[in-house]
């Protein structure tokens, strides 16, 4: 026997009617958020629903790492220019453009993704988190001109302790601007 389902009111999930706790977002749900007049049962829930749902989060996700990107070019062009002028050794640099720009482009990014998407808070941030990673290792065999192949790039920065902490902190500031994300 089919249960009766409602959306729930913080991600527009469908979840069990009468549920205390949504199984999607975590949110505690009142009763009284639940609109009990309209219930949605899984046979009147169309595949329209489920691909609009699908469209927004992978909107939010490429509107998220656009962000993330825009970011972290900003961060990177100011690291530039300060060290252009001398204000910051290229050690600074390169700790900053590490350390900081992924990170704080992915937090960001996510962030907006999730408010767009309004669901899988975690899973946004995640998938932000490492679309920029890859995009990052794209875009050094870019720059490369042809003189490294791209297994040679990952094999290289697979190596490289430094790297793999700032994909760590890129992936972690993902699911972390995912976190502090709006959940209505």
């Amino acid at each position: 026997m089919e249960q009766e389902r409602v959306e729930c009111p913080f991600c527009k999930e469908l979840i069990v009617k009468g549920a205390q706790k949504c199984r999607f977002c975590g949110e505690v749900i009142n009763s009284d958020e639940i609109s009990s007049d309209n219930p949605i049962t899984r046979q009147s829930h169309t595949s329209n629903e489920t691909v609009s749902k699908k469209g927004i989060s992978l909107g939010g996700i490429f509107v998220g790492w656009i962000t993330a990107e825009v970011v972290g070019f900003i961060i990177g062009f100011v690291i530039g220019f300060a060290m252009s002028q001398d204000q910051m050794t290229q050690s600074e640099a390169a700790f900053l453009t590490l350390y900081v720009s992924g990170p704080v482009g992915a937090s960001i990014g996510a962030f907006v993704a999730v408010a767009i998407a309004k669901r899988h808070f975690f899973l946004h941030g995640l998938l932000v988190g490492l679309i920029c990673i890859v995009a990052a290792i794209l875009t050094t065999f870019v720059l490369s001109q042809g003189k490294s192949t791209l297994q040679g790039i990952i094999t290289e920065c697979i190596n490289r302790k430094e790297v793999l902490i700032s994909w760590a902190l890129i992936i972690l500031g993902g699911i972390l601007g995912a976190m502090l994300s709006p959940r209505r």
